[in-house]
């Protein structure tokens, strides 16, 4: 399943049909329908974008393909799905027909085994017929990674804390929550230097980085 990032970037090559963007991740290939919406019925992508603007791009790995290890994506919403073939919605696009040939035969064999009603996955699409409703079919295309556990931020307010506790009010702290029970249970806090605390961030940055490319 493909890893789907979200960066910002600066275009450094523009042709009629493509744009190549570099960002802190390396060069990203940009096909024309990843960032122009077909409906717009804009032919060159001079006609948006030049080089040196800073864009926003939500990019998949490749193989190295057109000398960039990422490439430009959009992504859609499944609405429907049966054994051999799917509907999707993008926002931007409308209705998305997604034939099971678009995925990868070693990656899924039947899509209603594969797919859920709610999925994002992300797509690569060319216009069609108007077929049902639906003037976009993807010709190639992969579920979205979930995480199996949210990344949960914000401010949180404890009734009681764990009898062992050595931190103090205002330290910085490590804390270890029990989410499998309802309200959350505060197991560990453990208090650090205040000069570790970009340390820990950036530990715990790698940690859920590793768990998400190990899903």
């Amino acid at each position: 399943m493909a890893e789907k990032v979200t960066v910002t970037g600066r275009i450094s090559r523009v042709e009629t049909k493509f744009a190549y963007i570099n960002t802190s991740r390396g060069s990203v290939f940009c096909p024309l329908a990843a960032a122009i919406p077909p409906t717009d019925n804009v032919p060159n992508f001079s006609i948006r974008y030049g080089v040196g603007d800073l864009v926003h791009v939500t990019m998949v790995p490749q193989d190295g393909k057109n000398g960039c290890y990422w490439r430009a994506v959009k992504s859609a919403i499944i609405t429907n799905v049966s054994e051999t073939l799917a509907y999707g919605h993008s926002d931007k696009l409308g209705s998305i027909f997604i034939p099971g040939a678009a995925f990868s035969s070693e990656e899924v064999t039947r899509l209603n085994s594969y797919l859920n009603l709610g999925d994002e996955v992300i797509v690569s699409i060319r216009p069609q017929t108007d077929v049902n409703g639906c003037k976009w079919i993807a010709v190639s295309a992969t579920k979205k990674k979930k995480s199996k556990q949210p990344h949960i931020t914000g401010t949180s307010y404890l009734s009681c804390l764990p009898s062992d506790n050595m931190a103090d009010e205002g330290d910085p702290c490590l804390v270890l929550f029990e989410c499998s029970v309802q309200p959350p249970k505060c197991l560990r806090i453990t208090a650090i230097p205040p000069d570790l605390v970009p340390v820990m961030k950036y530990l715990l940055v790698k940690f859920r980085e590793y768990e998400q490319n190990s899903l």
